[in-house]
């Protein structure tokens, strides 16, 4: 569905500006050569490393290696319904942290008519099918846990449809019908000094969608030849390598709004500050879901911060029924 027919109240009125890679007009030659199926593959690789090169420099060389795995684009249709809303806690919810369980909390209280499903390691199998060689690197701990969830996230959107929260995310209500009417929809990476295109934390995909498919293949296929990553931002780096190369992906993707990733990380910002209701409540306001860590430990203060109101509820009251499978 194209993004032009939003509410007054949507938060996709407003879009943020940023110089988008995707439209640049001084780089169009390099991206018609490199999504031109007719090009020889050589030809192609080129145009896409040279376009990452001119676009962005930072981290240009881990950013290009993706381009030697996205050479297959996948040609499936998306289908289906809505699907859940997945989630994935390696230890089971239960032994989460303490801003971890009260991010779950608030998607089962904003949950809408939407099932929750709330994965971990001993329940993942049940629900996904990944390559031999995955499950092989992450027993051996070649692959960290984030970078897991990434196939993971990837194969149940495929497979099943839905939404993908990451367990940090901090829900003000139920999933915009906005993003539910679209077959694919993820958050752009605004900041200029970052080089990658989106944000992987949630992504909302109908069952079969071609650029999913498209992405994990190329993050598969990149894993059977390396045993480690050339810099922690991989999966989206895989992300721009194929829209760059198939035209039809990249024409899809820039027809969704374009909103960035900024006031989403508003509030992880001022997790450790102390707690104002009407100051904090105005930046809760300003977006409809938020990203949050549980990677940075509480300062040793006795004033109540950000933090702890969150952990007790705030800004509503924590769920104690419904169901997380």
């Amino acid at each position: 569905m194209a993004g032009d027919a939003y509410g007054e109240d949507s938060f996709f009125r407003e879009r943020v500006p940023h110089r988008d890679s995707l439209k640049l007009a001084h780089l169009a030659p390099l991206r018609w050569l490199a999504s031109g199926r007719v090009m020889p593959w050589p030809v192609r690789k080129r145009a896409a490393k040279a376009h990452m090169y001119l676009s962005r420099r930072t981290d240009w060389r881990a950013r290009t290696v993706a381009v030697d795995h996205s050479q297959w684009c996948s040609a499936s249709q998306p289908t289906g319904g809505l699907g859940p809303i997945w989630q994935f806690w390696a230890q089971g919810a239960d032994q989460a942290p303490p801003i971890v369980k009260a991010c779950l909390r608030s998607v089962m209280q904003n949950r809408g008519e939407r099932r929750v499903v709330v994965l971990d390691d001993g329940t993942l199998a049940d629900h996904v099918e990944l390559p031999g060689h995955i499950w092989d690197k992450r027993a051996r701990s070649l692959m960290s846990g984030p970078h897991s969830s990434n196939f993971a996230r990837l194969a149940l959107l495929y497979h099943h449809g839905g939404t993908w929260l990451d367990a940090t995310i901090l829900l003000r209500q139920p999933v915009p019908a906005e993003i539910e009417r679209e077959d694919f929809y993820i958050l752009r990476e605004t900041h200029r000094r970052l080089p990658r295109l989106v944000e992987t934390w949630f992504i909302h995909a109908r069952k079969g969608h071609p650029l999913v498919e498209t992405v994990f293949n190329g993050l598969a296929d990149y894993w059977l030849k390396y045993d480690r990553l050339h810099q922690y931002f991989m999966f989206p780096h895989h992300m721009e390598a194929s829209l760059l190369l198939h035209a039809p992906l990249r024409r899809d993707f820039l027809r969704m709004p374009q909103v960035g990733a900024d006031r989403p990380h508003a509030l992880q910002r001022r997790l450790f500050e102390p707690f104002d209701e009407d100051a904090h409540r105005a930046v809760f306001d300003r977006f409809w879901l938020h990203k949050l860590t549980h990677r940075e430990t509480r300062p040793e203060v006795t004033e109540r911060l950000v933090w702890d109101a969150i952990v007790s509820g705030w800004p509503g009251q924590a769920i104690t029924d419904g169901s997380v499978e």
